[in-house]
């Protein structure tokens, strides 16, 4: 895994922007990446890596941050379910730039989202073991479907803050939290999210329509 190597099996239009592997990430094992040890850098972006610093073959592999003054890990292990399945496991931990206001709403942003990715990482290792990739026009979909649902509700907060609060308004905001809400952590369907911001978006027309002195 990593940029500028496989990629991250997630949405590639994101994770992999710039690479010059390509855009879409590996379906297959790719040998030239197969020997790391303990030490080795790990690209994940074009300006941001993290090192290796464990590796158990078969087990798990730990990756770390660089920096001393804000620590971060990540950790991929394997735990065996039964004779034919095996789990794999993700956690990430990370300290926050409570003292760089700007790196720090990343990492508030990082924060809602980032598990978002990680779950999709997770299903495209789980599809390319099962010799099956998710075309890419549907990962696009999906992640615009993602950014539709927070901008809906972003606006609908805006139209509660800049007009007078009414039934309809509180309504429409509490319509578009909620669709931001099971768009991202549910998560439905494409089909199903489409339809729920649709509706949002429906009713942040009708609300902007309204005139302010009503």
């Amino acid at each position: 895994m990593g940029y500028g190597r496989a990629g991250f099996y997630g949405y590639d239009l994101l994770e992999n922007v710039g690479s010059a592997r390509g855009m879409r990430s590996a379906d297959r094992i790719l040998p030239e990446f197969q020997h790391v040890v303990v030490g080795d850098h790990v690209p994940i972006s074009a300006v941001a890596r993290l090192v290796f610093s464990a590796i158990e073959p078969q087990q798990y592999l730990i990756w770390i941050g660089e920096s001393a003054e804000s620590p971060s890990s990540f950790t991929w292990a394997l735990y065996r379910v039964d004779e034919t399945s095996t789990r794999l496991v993700s956690r990430i931990r990370w300290s926050h730039h409570w003292t760089q206001p700007g790196v720090l709403a990343f990492d508030v942003f990082t924060e809602f989202a980032d598990h978002i990715a990680v779950r999709k990482i997770l299903q495209g290792v789980k599809d390319r073991v099962e010799r099956r990739v998710e075309p890419m026009a549907q990962q696009h979909v999906e992640f615009a479907l993602y950014v539709v649902a927070f901008l809906g509700f972003l606006a609908a907060v805006g139209l509660i803050l800049l007009r007078p609060l009414t039934w309809r308004d509180w309504l429409v905001g509490l319509g578009a939290g909620a669709a931001w809400l099971i768009t991202w952590y549910a998560p439905v369907s494409i089909g199903i999210g489409a339809v729920l911001n649709t509706v949002v978006i429906w009713g942040l027309i009708r609300g902007r329509a309204k005139p302010l002195t009503t």
